[in-house]
Formats: C-alpha cells, structure tokens, sequence
C-alpha cells in the first residue's frame, strides 16, 4: 500500500501498475534535481528530452529545469502550450507530435511535461502514441495537476463535435510517467484563482477519503485550510502527498477503471456534473466573472452530487450545506451563472465516459468519506442536483 515516505527534504510515494512501479517525488525545491531523477527514473541518461511547457510557467523555471537536465547530458528542446481547456485538442496533440519527430526523439529518450493539468494531459498523450509510446515525466506546477492530473496514467485531448459541443477527454489513452515530479514552490507564482481551485479535487479526496484509506484527510484540511491559503511550504507538501497517497490507492487497485464496485470511478465524483458545465459557453462563477476553471466546475459537482444524493435518500440533507460550508471554506464559489435548463444539462451529462448501454452512471456520496456509482438516476434526482448550485 503507497505511503508517503519522508527522504532527506522530500516526500515519496511509489505507485504500482501491474508490475510496473514509479515514484512521486514531492518537496521544495525539487525541480533542481530534475535531471537526476529523470535518470534514476529511465535507467540511465536518456540522450534527449523534449520539454512541453505550459506558457505560463516562468522562464526562469524552465531555465532552471533545462540546465538540470543538460547537467545530466540530455540534449533539451522545448515546445510551448498555452494552457487552457482550449488548448487539449487533436491538432494541438499533432504539433507537438511534430515537435518530437523534428527532434529527432526516439524511444529510449524523454518528454517531460512542465505545467498544469492541460499541459500534463496533452503532453502525455503525445508521448504515448509517438513511436507506439515513449516515457513521459510529468512536472506539474498547478496544486490541481500535482494532487490529481499527473498521477494515474490518464492522457487525452477533448472531442469537438461542431456547434458548440465538446467532449472532455473523449480521446485519450492509459500511459503511466516514469517519474512525478511535484515542486510545491512552483505553487507561490499561481495566481489566487488558480491555486483555489486545486482545492476543489483535494475536497473531492477527502469526501472519498474512508474507501482509499485517509478517512482523516477532510478533518486535517479543515484544520489546516489557514496554512494551505498561506502557502506555506511544509503544508503544502503534507496536502500534495497525502491526496497522492490516496489516489494511488485507488489506481493501484483499479488502474483502468473496470471495476464493478466502483474503484478508480470514484475519482470522479463531481465530475460527471463538472464536466457538464466546462462544456457551456457563458458560465461563470460568483465573484470570478465569466469562465471557470476545473477545480471550480469540480467543487459545484461535489455539491450538486451530494444534492442528488440527498434528493434519492443516501445522505441526510444536512449534508448538502456540510459540503457547501467546505467548498467555501475553501475559497471556492457555491453556485454558478449561465447553466441553462436542467434538460440541456442532463443531455450534456449523457456524454460522460461512464455511460454503459446508454445508461447513465453517476458517483454520488454515501456515508461520510464514502462514495458508489448510482447507474440511472432520475431527472427529478438530477434536477435536485443542478438547481443546489444555480446562483
């Protein structure tokens, strides 16, 4: 079972894939040991590594990582993304896959992904289908990346279909990184928003947290949720290798979400419903304006579950505000602008990848620190789910 094991100044936590083990290695100032530990990782010094790195990533991190890696003797080309939602498509997908072949990468080298959970996603999607696969090392810089998008091995791009409809992450594939490397001091250039909302998948950890064993791991964010806003650094790495910890956990026991008991598909509770919502023009959040990022659309998720939940008779409706309060508490937005009816929602929530035989499947809370997948919830359920979180 992965724990997070103290080293020197940083935190570990080794996950197993059907034999097959990397480690996350989590702590301040752990980008400058990059190139070592991407030749730990591979078995030697790769010859090359192409770097994809979110624009937003400052240069002198990036700097500072290049020379990391050429100190180990790899020949370092970059390729910039700009990050957003927006940005994980197919061609997108195909320049970067250009990038390499104009690299000349072949598979005993190196992709590393800098940045948040778009880059991660693009980059190692890319990687996994260039040459039938070559390794990836995935660098998250958001709090959402390194707690959830670069663990687990899950890749893709979006789908769009025309006339305003986009599939999230229709077309995707299973590649697990070689190494994680997760530098909480990237976290002190995020902007407020965007650190927030990293928050929203930790939150969505803790309501899982007694089916992957940390069933403290809400109690301990709620105590801690003044040094997490203040960013402090030991804090900090508590938050990322604890939430590591745990979905490891999960992945380990169900790395490709086959699970009939529900297994990784609890990774996803409040996502079916977040999803919905990134794929709307015009929303927005109370006090961000229009937009809204991930971890926001996750957070509403979590609360429009609970309602759902609570509307078929799982949980109490208490927990409805409980969940509410910790959304909150957390600097996130409770309620959204712009989500339209409830049919349009629901349509939309159809396209989820957990849909089986044209059923929808949704996971939704039970009992504190817990979740299952409820197959074929109501209208009326749902209803109750979206109308929890309309301002």
């Amino acid at each position: 079972m992965p724990t997070p094991e103290p080293q020197d100044a940083i935190r570990r936590v080794t996950v197993t894939v059907e034999q097959r083990a990397y480690v996350v290695h989590i702590g301040a100032g752990c980008f400058q040991h990059l190139g070592s530990i991407v030749t730990r990782a591979c078995g030697g010094s790769p010859r090359a590594c192409v770097m994809v790195r979110d624009l937003g990533v400052p240069e002198e991190r990036a700097s500072e990582i290049g020379r990391s890696l050429e100190r180990e003797g790899m020949r370092v080309v970059e390729c910039v993304v700009r990050a957003g939602e927006e940005a994980k498509t197919l061609a997108n997908a195909e320049g970067l896959l250009r990038g390499f072949a104009q690299a000349r990468q072949d598979r005993d080298d190196v992709v590393v992904a800098l940045g948040g959970g778009v880059v991660g996603d693009l980059a190692g999607f890319a990687a996994s289908v260039y040459r039938r696969g070559v390794r990836v090392i995935q660098c998250p810089t958001t709090l959402l990346a390194m707690v959830d998008a670069s663990v687990g091995g899950k890749t893709g791009v979006n789908l769009d279909l025309g006339q305003g409809t986009i599939l999230k992450n229709m077309i995707g594939t299973f590649h697990q990184p070689a190494a994680v490397v997760a530098d909480v001091r990237a976290l002190a250039s995020l902007d407020d928003r965007e650190f927030r909302a990293g928050l929203g998948e930790c939150l969505k950890h803790a309501m899982i947290g007694a089916d992957a064993g940390d069933a403290g791991l809400g109690a301990w964010m709620n105590n801690a949720m003044e040094q997490i806003a203040q960013r402090d650094e030991s804090t900090l790495v508590e938050l990322v290798a604890r939430n590591v910890a745990l979905k490891a956990r999960i992945v380990e026991a169900d790395p490709y979400e086959t699970s009939a008991a529900g297994g990784r598909a609890l990774l996803n509770l409040g996502h079916t419903f977040g999803h919905a919502i990134e794929t709307l023009g015009g929303v927005g959040v109370i006090g961000c304006g229009p937009g809204i990022l991930h971890g926001e659309a996750v957070a509403l998720g979590l609360i429009a579950a609970t309602a759902t939940a609570a509307s078929m008779g799982r949980v109490p409706p208490a927990m409805i505000d409980a969940v509410r309060e910790r959304v909150r508490a957390a600097g996130l937005a409770d309620r959204a602008t712009g989500l339209g009816s409830d049919q349009d929602l629901i349509d939309r929530m159809g396209h989820d990848k957990k849909v089986r035989g044209g059923v929808l499947r949704v996971v939704l809370p039970g009992d504190e620190g817990r979740a299952g997948v409820v197959a074929g919830p109501t209208h009326e359920a749902l209803a109750a789910g979206w109308a929890a979180i309309r301002a």
